[in-house]
């Protein structure tokens, strides 16, 4: 079973956000080939289906609002949202730090706009969101994709299928 588990890759944005392109140069150590980056991983993420537009992207969020609607979604309905917000995103560039954004990606998925809303304003979810990060620092993670299998193998970064079926088949749970 795959289960996403809340990690912000960067907690020292503020909640409203930064501006992407300066952003992404501070990440990168000041670097001007962002660009470069970029198309690298458009080409990569191209390769095994998945859709990124770095260049409709204005706004780097502060997602931990983002973590939180997911973790108020009904369990059936996290995974869904979770790609809903991915592919916002990366591939439409909409704020997933905005409020109202968020709202809106709530009522797509069945739920009352306005009572997402009023509890996107509050603080509720947020302390188990902090207790994922903490147990994701005491496991060593320091970014993403990481994957754990079966609580005991983990796996770092965007790694080959065959990478990720070889950690499975050592559990046993999967098979050889």
């Amino acid at each position: 079973m795959v289960r996403h588990r809340p990690f912000m890759l960067d907690p020292t944005i503020p909640p409203e956000g930064n501006d992407f392109r300066a952003h992404m140069k501070h990440k990168f150590g000041g670097r001007e080939d962002v660009d470069q980056i970029h198309a690298h991983l458009t080409r990569a993420g191209a390769r095994v289906g998945l859709t990124f537009h770095f260049d409709k992207i204005r706004h780097a969020p502060n997602t931990l609002r983002a973590h939180r609607l997911v973790e108020l979604a009904p369990g059936p309905e996290r995974e869904d949202m979770a790609r809903d917000l991915f592919d916002r995103y990366f591939e439409h560039g909409e704020d997933i730090g905005s409020i109202d954004v968020l709202a809106e990606i709530a009522r797509t998925h069945g739920l009352d706009e306005q009572i997402a809303h009023h509890l996107l304003t509050g603080d509720g979810t947020t302390a188990g969101i902090a207790a994922s990060m903490r147990d994701a620092q005491q496991l060593g993670i320091t970014g993403v994709p990481f994957f754990v299998v079966d609580d005991q193998y983990g796996v770092s970064g965007a790694q080959p299928p065959g990478v990720l079926l070889q950690v499975m088949g050592m559990t046993g749970e999967y098979g050889k």
